[in-house]
């Protein structure tokens, strides 16, 4: 793969001869994959999934992933590769997962690099509970020198959310200190800087704006999907921590937090917002 030369540092256009290959970048901009591959095979792909019998919000992913890859195109009009937020998902699906051995060799070199730097503690912001049992057996045999605090990943639909609430259980004889399951992670948007992803009640300059990454064909329907998110979260005793960038999306998350604590009243759940770029002025009053 030859990609054309980029100010940002990093692939932004596959070759004509690439695109008879399949081939996985992460970008430096976690929300981004960069897949060199025939548009139409990605597209079959999705659609296999779907007659495979999934389900049918697997379906309308299908489409808003469609949509989203069929509009990142260059000037003459050809498919760059670039995949955003919920379309990259499409491609993150078919890539194979790690093994528990990498895993392990892969948690290991990171404590390992970490110690390098001087750094002892870190929060893990969105695990799976595969991985939470893979991090807690390497706790109690003492393969995990670091102080973990972790999210659960809530997903992007209310399944997803409600299955992971519905089968976690808290991983015995550990030292919370050392492992310690602290909320859930709910994703509300994208970034506001070269993705241009975050959900702003104002369009970017060019005209463009983000939107939110939760299940639903259009904004009310996400709304009312991060709601039950967050209020399925919060009934079930989690802090819950939200990606949110842009001011649109800053200020429904804000709006969820308080409709959950109102309507199902909790001591002190301390929910709050991660990364919260553009937070509205306002909003922090």
């Amino acid at each position: 793969v030859e990609p054309r030369p980029n100010m940002g540092n990093y692939p932004a256009h596959m070759t004509r001869s690439a695109r008879s290959l399949l081939a996985v970048l992460a970008l430096a901009c976690p929300g981004s994959l960069f897949a060199a591959a025939k548009p139409e095979t990605l597209m079959a792909e999705a659609a296999a999934l779907h007659q495979r019998g999934d389900s049918a919000e697997a379906f309308k992913r299908w489409e808003q992933a469609a949509t989203l890859y069929s509009k990142k195109k260059d000037a003459a009009g050809e498919p760059t590769g670039v995949l955003r937020e919920s379309a990259a998902d499409l491609v993150r699906a078919k890539i194979p997962p790690f093994t528990k051995r990498q895993m392990r060799e892969g948690l290991a070199r990171g404590a390992e690099l970490l110690h390098t730097q001087g750094v002892t503690s870190v929060t893990d912001p969105g695990i799976d509970l595969a991985t939470l049992a893979l991090m807690a057996s390497m706790s109690r045999a003492g393969k995990l020198p670091l102080r973990v605090n972790t999210l659960l990943a809530a997903g992007r639909s209310v399944d997803t959310a409600r299955k992971i609430l519905a089968d976690y259980r808290r991983p015995r004889g550990l030292d919370q200190r050392f492992l310690r399951v602290a909320g859930m992670k709910v994703y509300g948007d994208g970034i506001p800087t070269l993705a241009k992803t975050a959900y702003l009640k104002q369009p970017y300059v060019d005209g463009t704006n983000g939107s939110l990454v939760v299940a639903g064909n259009n904004i009310r329907e996400q709304i009312a999907t991060l709601n039950t998110i967050v209020t399925m979260a919060h009934k079930a005793g989690m802090q819950v921590g939200t990606h949110a960038t842009g001011d649109g999306t800053i200020d429904l998350v804000v709006a969820a937090y308080l409709s959950a604590m109102r309507k199902h009243k909790r001591k002190d759940p301390r929910h709050y917002v991660i990364h919260g770029d553009l937070t509205p002025p306002a909003t922090l009053r």
